[in-house]
Order: structure tokens, then C-alpha cells, then sequence
């Protein structure tokens, strides 16, 4: 087996990382709701961080995990980051989310450094 494939950013399991998480909080969300939006977003980061911390014996990174969550309005959202790292290690991954109803829209980002 490779070593670097199992020190490498591991997009494929971060991305199921953060579709779960993402799902597990807002999929039975209907509508906005400023009052829990800061509870939602809380919930979202700390299932993300759990799960890349199970993985940090295997995966040796720090990880930066973001997370947006705004009301559908028709207001344009506008998103862009950059970073100087070395790209042959470190990585990110971006999930996009809208609930059925087309009242919410969420984007979180991970973001991975290796030791």
C-alpha cells in the first residue's frame, strides 16, 4: 500500500464527513430560522471536527472548517479565499447545500494542512 494515500487530505472521506454532517442538521430544517441559525452552524462545525479527528492518527492535519448559512432571498452571495500553501499536501473541500423548500443555502469548507 502507498504511504502517501493514507497521509494524503483524504477528500473522499471529508467529503462524506461534511455531506453527514451538513444533512444530519438542516435536512428536516423547512425554513429559516435566525434564532437556531447560530446553533445550526455550531452543530455543523462540531460533527465535522469529530469526524476528522477520529482520523488524525491515520491523516496527520490540522483542519479549518468553515460554515455559511443564509436565507434565500434572491440576494447575491459572493465567496472567495485564497491561501499560500503547499498543494501537493494540503487541500480543501467546499459542499453546497439547499433545502427543499428553497429557504436556506449552506456552504461549509475544510480545509486541511499536513504536519
Amino acid at each position: 500500500m502507498d504511504s502517501s494515500a493514507s497521509t494524503a487530505f483524504g477528500k473522499d472521506e471529508v467529503q462524506n464527513y461534511v455531506k453527514d454532517a451538513v444533512n444530519g442538521v438542516l435536512k428536516n430544517v423547512k425554513q429559516y430560522e435566525q434564532d437556531n441559525v447560530n446553533q445550526w452552524i455550531n452543530d455543523i462545525i462540531e460533527k465535522c471536527m469529530q469526524q476528522l479527528t477520529l482520523i488524525k492518527n491515520i491523516r496527520p492535519y490540522k483542519y479549518v472548517v468553515t460554515c455559511l448559512i443564509m436565507q434565500k432571498t434572491g440576494a447575491g452571495l459572493h465567496l472567495a479565499t485564497s491561501m499560500f500553501w503547499d498543494s501537493n499536501s494540503d487541500d480543501s473541500y467546499v459542499f453546497k447545500f439547499d433545502n427543499k423548500q428553497k429557504q436556506i443555502f449552506c456552504v461549509t469548507t475544510v480545509y486541511g494542512f499536513a504536519l
